[in-house]
């Protein structure tokens, strides 16, 4: 196939495009998509949507004209659609929507699962028991041979899985009512802050078992750069994960951590008379 096969949107009427590993025919808004009848499907486009998306497409149709803030507080979102889905793990909302009285022994997780706001902040005590359910259900699903590929949740693994997560929130922190922050951490050389954030969606976060039960960032949101084009010129605005440097020793290992979890960026520039003005240290690789 050429090139121009390959479905492509340019400059779409509705000023935004958006791919969150989704299918490219819902890559902007409605009346500007492409119509996949259009293109061979041998090629094995994508289909379907994920949480990403979907949750996008949500918040940029209340919006006709967007500010600079309203695009980064879409880009920050921490939250669930609703229902939600994941095009990998099919029937996930089976897990906000269990009858307490139908599972007597884990009622308390169930009711806080079904009354959850859906935000993954730090301070949410439902969004702890969610986190270790993904986490155990993503393990035992690629344990079992599921994963990666296409599954669809049953209701009893999305109870074993809310059965693990009381078990193990009992088990290191004595509750089942742990604030996120406190069982969810982003964590390198000395540094351990707290972080919101989940697996699909906007602002996502990928985390593992640590030990003494936390659950230590791993992926997701790493370097994130903001860029515009105003009136003053181009703009930019970025953030790493950590630092940027990978050496332990460098004061720059562990010091934009807490702007990270906080959702702060940093000024950046790319006009090489001020990197020189401001550079702590030139030096030439040779």
């Amino acid at each position: 196939h050429p090139r121009k096969d390959l479905p492509q949107v340019l400059n779409p009427p509705s000023g935004y495009l958006v791919n969150t590993n989704h299918t490219p025919f819902n890559c902007t808004a409605p009346e500007d998509n492409l119509n996949p009848e259009d293109y061979d499907e041998t090629m094995g486009f994508l289909t379907d949507d994920n949480n990403r998306s979907l949750r996008y497409h949500a918040l940029i149709a209340a919006y006709d004209k967007l500010s600079w803030e309203e695009f980064k507080a879409l880009k920050y979102d921490i939250s669930f659609a609703k229902p939600v889905h994941n095009n990998f793990m099919l029937g996930i909302e089976k897990l906000l929507s269990l009858d307490a009285g139908k599972y007597p022994g884990i009622a308390e997780e169930v009711k806080m699962l079904n009354s959850w706001d859906r935000e993954t902040d730090i301070n949410s005590e439902a969004a702890s028991i969610v986190i270790l359910c993904i986490e155990f259900m993503v393990n035992e699903l690629v344990e079992a041979g599921k994963l990666p590929g296409v599954t669809t949740l049953t209701e009893e693994e999305v109870v074993t899985a809310v059965r693990f997560a009381q078990k193990h929130l009992l088990k290191y922190f004595k509750t089942v009512h742990v604030p996120l922050g406190d069982i969810q951490r982003h964590i390198r050389g000395d540094v351990s802050l707290p972080v919101g954030g989940a697996p699909d969606i906007l602002a996502a976060l990928h985390t593992e078992f640590y030990k003494n039960g936390i659950m230590k960032a791993r992926a997701g949101d790493s370097y994130i750069e903001f860029v515009r084009y105003s009136k003053d010129g181009m703009e930019i605005e970025t953030i790493n994960c950590y630092g940027a440097s990978n050496k332990p020793d460098s004061p720059h290992y562990t010091d934009q951590m807490e702007m990270f979890v906080n959702k702060q960026t940093k000024t950046m520039t790319l006009d090489k008379e001020t990197i020189f003005r401001e550079a702590v240290r030139k030096y030439h690789p040779k």
